[in-house]
């Protein structure tokens, strides 16, 4: 370490707020202010949607936790302690901090965002796994918190850093938000074609109603289209969708293969809720609509199908049609019938086998793939180059905070430091990928 390094600790560098005791019965479903609750403090990001809870009074002790754009909060509860911390960004605002989640803000001399990959590193998840209390619920204090130590340089060479890794979060930002509108436009599509019947003219009836004439109705389990494909089997081929109803850890993709989880509200701490569509997930990671294929089985490494998942076969023209159907809100109502429990509602397998679509002609399913094909394609390479970039920022991130990667000569210019970036991987002995450049 380079005897231009110190050692500080959260409480000396930062401003360190915590949040109000709001009353849960007087909040909102709308309001000028969004309250960033523990519920809302995800891995990385703040999750809106159903867990949004709004407040409209603004007092004199409101007023001390208002939010400001890239303020860092971390949650204090609950099982994922020590990965609950995110940025608050523009879209967040205006907003308030309830209690039992920590605001940090940077003091003159540090940077908010060298402090916030001091928060996201792993450093502080090892630090919160040790000092962390409780059992059934783990929690930690503003006071532990702001314990934390950590190693910087001088404030420009802060800078440098954080905007080496603010480079590489850009360049995914980027590409999630490509794979979002691309995915909007495709469920549009569905929509419009599938579901509304807008290029239809004849139409016939059927037990789901009118439909375009010369379109039947099939199910998920009839082999007509798919069929479904019990836990346990030991032999993989292309055009499968394997849905998942348990540990999305313990299972196996290969060529053309893709899993979803199929529960409503999953309470396993590494399973991703359903959120208006299906979350597909990667063995490495639990992400959005990703195609695995035979370009990325390095990211592939003899994986197990376990118990508790059932998989959908598809006929090779209907994969995109079907793929993008369990997107869709319709596909969620249907699920969402079938599932029982108290703890984690599920849907089982020979529920699953009973969902009902239309299935449209042959013509249709043709133009329908020449325009869903090329767009899953992208959403998969642009998921490809996020996980190669995630891999590149968490490779560089504690070489670069512990001082071993000197930055002084990097230059804040974007291309330069882009360049630098691929020089530091290589110097690391990890491959850059082209796709990455």
């Amino acid at each position: 370490m380079s005897l231009e390094w110190n050692s500080y600790t959260i409480g000396e560098s930062c401003e360190l707020i915590t949040g109000f005791p709001f009353k849960s019965k007087y909040y909102l479903d709308e309001g000028l202010f969004k309250v960033v609750r523990g519920d809302n403090v995800k891995e990385g990001f703040i999750k809106w949607d159903d867990k949004k809870r709004c407040w409209n009074e603004l007092n004199d002790k409101l007023k001390k936790v208002i939010l400001k754009e890239e303020d860092i909060v971390i949650g204090m509860d609950g099982s994922k302690l020590g990965k609950n911390r995110a940025t608050i960004s523009k879209k967040d605002l205006p907003a308030l901090l309830a209690q039992r989640v920590a605001c940090v803000r940077a003091k003159e001399g540090f940077d908010q965002n060298y402090i916030k990959y001091v928060i996201l590193s792993n450093y502080f998840k090892s630090y919160v796994d040790k000092v962390k209390t409780g059992t059934s619920i783990p929690h930690i204090s503003l006071g532990q918190i702001s314990e934390f130590t950590f190693e910087a340089p001088d404030y420009k060479k802060q800078k440098t850093i954080s905007s080496i890794l603010s480079t590489i979060d850009k360049k995914i930002t980027v590409n999630q938000e490509i794979n979002k509108n691309l995915e909007e436009q495709l469920l549009r599509i569905f929509d419009s074609w599938f579901l509304k019947f807008e290029l239809s003219n004849e139409f016939s009836d059927s037990k789901l109603g009118l439909i375009p004439k010369g379109w039947k109705i099939d199910y998920l389990g009839s082999k007509k289209s798919c069929s479904i494909i019990k836990s346990g089997i030991d032999e993989f081929d292309n055009s499968k969708i394997y849905i998942a109803t348990a540990d999305v850890d313990n299972s196996i993709i290969t060529s053309n293969d893709t899993l979803i989880t199929m529960d409503d509200k999953p309470s396993r701490a590494n399973m991703q809720p359903i959120s208006n569509s299906i979350w597909f997930a990667k063995m490495i990671d639990s992400k959005k609509l990703i195609m695995v294929d035979e370009y990325c089985n390095d990211l592939l490494n003899n994986y197990i199908f376990s118990t508790g998942f059932c998989g959908l076969k598809c006929v090779d023209k209907y994969f995109y049609y079907l793929w993008t159907f369990l997107l869709t809100d319709v596909f969620d109502v249907m699920k969402n019938n079938f599932c029982t429990g108290t703890t984690m509602q599920a849907i089982n397998n020979k529920d699953t086998k009973l969902i009902e679509f239309v299935l449209p002609d042959d013509k249709t399913i043709t133009q329908f793939n020449s325009i869903a094909k090329p767009m899953f394609k992208k959403i998969y390479y642009n998921n490809l180059e996020i996980k190669k970039l995630q891999r590149l920022r968490d490779t560089l991130l504690p070489k670069l905070m512990s001082g071993e990667i000197d930055v002084s000569e990097v230059n804040c210019d974007l291309e330069l430091k882009y360049k630098y970036m691929k020089y530091l991987f290589n110097q690391i002995h990890t491959p850059m990928s082209k796709s990455v450049v």
